[in-house]
């Protein structure tokens, strides 16, 4: 226990610094790629669009071999590679080796996200993996906003030094997240099988190796089902990072400074809130009544954002903030009961990363599809795409009581089997 406590602690600083050096990341290279090097936006989108999907492409197979190899040590090579892509960042003075860095930082990102869960994960019993996670994403938030007020003081001067000196603070942050993850003292955990695979248990008592898990995450039918809705619910992601600032800018009267205040705003909400309520959500039944909030507020917040045109921008926009952030908080509480109350530990990372392939896909999807869809259709626009995520939302509600309902049933009978066993043995 006392173990577990220590890996968890030391989890939670790596992600907290891990987020701070994404921040900065985010934050900054853009900026300087585009303003200071001189590069052209369709350049840097199409850079961007192709690290994307490398990154989605890429999360599942680290995540595999994060399991094979052993957690710490994947965590430890990914790590390195962050600094590295900061220094390619530095150095940079061209399209191809921007590129690079750019194509290392999203990957490396992508798969650290699922080795880190996958590590708390593996250190904390299946009831405590929601508010685990919980914990995790406010530090994500936390940290995003630290990284960001880095940025944001790299881009009040006009020359190269403050941000090539962001990027040497990063890979510095980077290698001391690796060194702190080196230190974590794993300890080998027994693993339980997969529900399909219990007949294989005969071939561990003879002392035989267990063989390997295979892609076991995609193979978990439920599980996908719940990463490919959850790709539509997590569409808020792009909507407060992506959509909105550019709604703002070409569609909205409103002041430059909206739409880092509606981030900001975000951020602060998630940070004091997300934690506490997904503490709360420790069953099938509460994941139902969480997520049905979830549906509602996303609903209602791409409703209000959209009516932003005509409405007084300034209150209507924060508002609708305010209402996509409560939807964030509480479907996010949702879905990571149902994905992850039930998993085995025989390949925590790989679970990890099918479900982290969900958000890379609602960051390519947004900006792909949603984006399109808003600006051309407008409040129409916004209707639809509430739409489109209330009903997957709303369907995660149905898979959530199914669940309940099966584990009711399944309580009932063991209590009608140790009742009988009792009357027997009187």
């Amino acid at each position: 226990m006392t173990t577990s406590r220590t890996v968890l602690r030391r989890v939670y600083l790596a992600q907290a610094v891990g987020s701070t050096v994404e921040g900065i990341g985010l934050s900054t290279a853009v900026l300087y790629f585009s303003a200071h090097v001189g590069l052209s936006a369709h350049a840097i989108g199409g850079v961007l669009a192709f690290a994307t999907t490398v990154a989605l492409l890429l999360v599942l197979p680290i995540g595999v071999l994060a399991d094979a190899i052993g957690l710490k040590r994947a965590a430890v090579g990914l790590g390195t590679l962050v600094a590295v892509a900061f220094a390619a960042y530095a150095v940079a003075h061209g399209l191809w080796l921007y590129a690079v860095g750019a194509t290392l930082f999203m990957v490396t990102q992508a798969g650290l996200g699922a080795v880190r869960q996958a590590i708390v994960a593996d250190n904390v019993d299946a009831a405590a993996r929601v508010r685990a996670r919980a914990v995790m994403q406010t530090l994500i938030n936390a940290g995003y906003g630290l990284g960001t007020v880095v940025g944001a003081l790299a881009s009040l001067s006009s020359g190269d030094a403050p941000f090539l000196a962001a990027f040497v603070l990063a890979a510095v942050l980077a290698l001391a997240c690796t060194a702190l993850l080196a230190s974590l003292p794993l300890r080998p955990r027994t693993r339980s099988a997969p529900a399909g695979e219990a007949g294989r248990g005969e071939r561990a008592r003879r002392g035989a190796p267990a063989p390997r898990p295979g892609l076991i995450a995609l193979r978990d039918r439920r599980f996908t089902v719940i990463c490919g809705l959850a790709v539509i619910v997590l569409l808020s992601m792009p909507i407060l990072a992506v959509l909105l600032p550019l709604w703002i800018t070409d569609q909205v009267h409103a002041p430059n400074w909206m739409a880092p205040a509606t981030l900001g705003l975000n951020t602060l909400i998630v940070i004091c809130t997300q934690t506490r309520w997904s503490a709360g959500i420790s069953s099938d039944a509460r994941a139902a009544r969480s997520l049905a909030i979830g549906a509602a507020a996303l609903l209602a917040g791409c409703v209000v954002i959209g009516a932003s045109c005509a409405l007084p921008a300034v209150p209507t926009l924060l508002a609708g903030t305010v209402l996509l952030t409560i939807g964030e908080i509480t479907a996010g509480a949702g879905m990571w009961q149902l994905a992850f109350s039930r998993n085995p530990t025989t390949a925590p990372a790989q679970y990890q990363a099918v479900y982290g392939m969900s958000s890379s896909a609602a960051r390519v999807l947004g900006p792909l599809a949603a984006l399109p869809l808003v600006l051309a259709a407008g409040f129409a626009g916004w209707v639809i795409l509430g739409l489109l995520i209330a009903g997957a939302a709303s369907t995660l509600v149905v898979l959530a009581v199914h669940g309940a309902q099966q584990r009711d049933r399944s309580s009932a009978a063991t209590a009608r089997v140790r009742r009988s066993s009792a009357r027997a043995a009187s």
